[in-house]
């Protein structure tokens, strides 16, 4: 089996609240607008490429909050797409599960 550097896992419900499908892109509206609100900080990619292509490094700090804002985005879309019942948290992972290894930029 191909092991690959990004890994996204998300575990289906066997029972789903049909009620709920009906009201989710009303339900919806708020966590998208909150994600609006914190995303365009993805905007600064050419910093980061800048920082890569002259420091050869990529900032920690930043890497988590993309991870973070990632991993948010999935969740999102799980309950959106009907995988998943419970509205996306902003703090915990739920059932979907991303894996984004910190990359060495010295030696890729």
């Amino acid at each position: 089996m191909k092991q690959y550097p990004v890994n996204l896992k998300i575990e289906y419900s066997e029972k789903s609240n049909k009620l709920t499908a009906l009201f989710r892109l009303v339900l919806i509206i708020p966590i998208i607008l909150i994600l609006a609100l914190i995303a365009p900080a993805e905007a600064f990619s050419i910093a980061i490429a800048l920082m890569i292509l002259f420091r050869e490094k990529y900032p920690k700090w930043w890497f988590d909050w993309n991870v973070g804002i990632t991993k948010f985005i999935y969740r999102i879309a799980a309950y959106g797409l009907l995988m998943r019942d419970e509205y996306p948290s902003t703090e915990d992972e739920q059932a979907v599960q991303v894996d984004i290894p910190y990359p060495d930029t010295k030696k890729d």
